[in-house]
């Protein structure tokens, strides 16, 4: 949870540059067993740049 946690401050901190604004309850709101959804479009496009980094992570690797 806490490099998933890195990757997401990351990534929201990124999309933020690009006029993409989100909370944090948002973000960590699909990694909760309670809730599964993504609300908002920017909170889609942030976890999907989360997702494309640990892509390029793992491709490096």
């Amino acid at each position: 949870m806490l490099v998933n946690s890195i990757s997401l401050r990351e990534a929201k901190a990124s999309s933020a540059i690009e006029n993409l604004f989100t909370t944090d309850d948002e973000l960590y709101r699909p990694f909760n067993d309670q809730q599964s959804e993504l609300t908002t479009e920017p909170t889609k496009e942030v976890v999907r740049y989360r997702e494309a980094l640990w892509t390029g992570l793992h491709f490096l690797q």
